[in-house]
């Protein structure tokens, strides 16, 4: 017998007057249609303006500047996560169970950072599979992440002197900037084995 199970997270709203403003909603579903069978899904929505705010960021050359209207950095409006994981009910190997899984997930565009020029970091959305042999207290998988190869930056600053100093080529989601941006790329697609024991 299926059994599925879903958790809401309301709308929330945090808020400031004087700094920033925060409207975030999130939903859970968990079930399990057959036996061996685990499907997740976890979406959410996130809403950010900041109110009111005057400083002189990185990339503004000491002016200040108001950034009033903008979205709060790495927040992303929408995300996605769906996982499915099949275990087999045959036994190989004692108690040991063969199983397969998927895991998806996206984010939509996003400002990287607070700065006197905004840098937009494109959406992505990544893929990554799984398959091998569980056992009691043990594990060995063969996985490969970023199936797709998916080219994207984690984050985005727009001066010389941020907290990552690493040059992003345009390609992966960071537009170039007057002061050069820098970021944190994704990984790249790895394929490898990967063994696992609990005592």
């Amino acid at each position: 017998i299926g059994r599925a199970a879903m958790l809401i997270s309301p709308p929330v709203l945090v808020a400031s007057p004087a700094l920033s403003r925060m409207i975030c909603g999130e939903i859970n579903i968990a079930a399990r249609p057959i036996d061996g069978l685990l499907l997740r899904a976890n979406a959410g929505v996130n809403f950010t303006e900041i109110k009111e705010f005057n400083l002189a960021p990185p990339g503004s050359g000491g002016e200040v500047t108001d950034l009033s209207g903008l979205d709060l950095p790495n927040a992303p409006k929408f995300t996605l996560t769906l996982s499915g994981d099949y275990e087999f009910s045959t036994q190989l190997f004692g108690n040991a169970r063969p199983f397969v899984r998927a895991d998806y997930s996206l984010r939509t565009d996003f400002i990287g950072s607070i700065s006197a020029e905004p840098t937009e970091v494109d959406g992505f959305d990544t893929l990554d599979l799984r398959a091998g042999l569980r056992g009691d207290g043990y594990s060995i998988e063969v996985f490969a992440e970023n199936v797709l190869d998916e080219r994207f930056a984690t984050t985005g600053t727009p001066g010389p002197g941020a907290s990552f100093p690493f040059p992003i080529d345009p390609s992966f989601g960071l537009p170039p900037a007057v002061t050069g941006p820098v970021g944190v790329p994704g990984a790249p697609r790895l394929v490898g084995v990967r063994a696992k024991i609990t005592f």
